[in-house]
């Protein structure tokens, strides 16, 4: 019995079948790593990579949401009380290992500060991850 020969090229004997089009062709017209022919691989090149758009899993939107709503709350119990404090002269800034003394005008100008670039923060990560 004779194989057939190659359905691109015609010269060789066809020692494979091609996955997308079911042709039978040799080795030379064959990519082994794909197990595709040459005619199915330069089309499927042509279409170009299509880009995976990660999802997020269903349980952790719900986890984000929750944290950047705590994270609101908490900023809005600091300017609650900061704004309090405009009353009084003195005004403190108390991070982890760090109590800074300021004015009340000047903490609450660095305080609203970060506020507004956490509230930027939080905007721009919904609209990156929450599609």
């Amino acid at each position: 019995m004779v194989a057939p020969l190659c359905s691109i090229c015609r010269k060789n004997q066809a020692m494979y079948v091609c996955q997308n089009c079911g042709r039978v062709i040799c080795s030379n017209c064959f990519e082994p790593s794909v197990w595709l022919c040459v005619d199915c691989l330069r089309r499927k090149a042509n279409i170009g990579p299509q880009l995976a758009v990660p999802e997020i899993p269903l349980l952790i939107k719900p986890l984000w949401i929750g944290i950047i709503l705590t994270f609101a709350g908490f900023a809005l119990m600091m300017l609650a009380t900061l704004t309090v404090g405009l009353a009084s002269e003195e005004a403190y800034i108390i991070l982890p290992g760090l109590i800074i003394p300021l004015s009340s005008e000047v903490a609450f100008a660095v305080i609203t500060c970060f506020f507004i670039i956490v509230i930027a923060i939080m905007v721009l990560f919904i609209l990156k991850f929450m599609k």
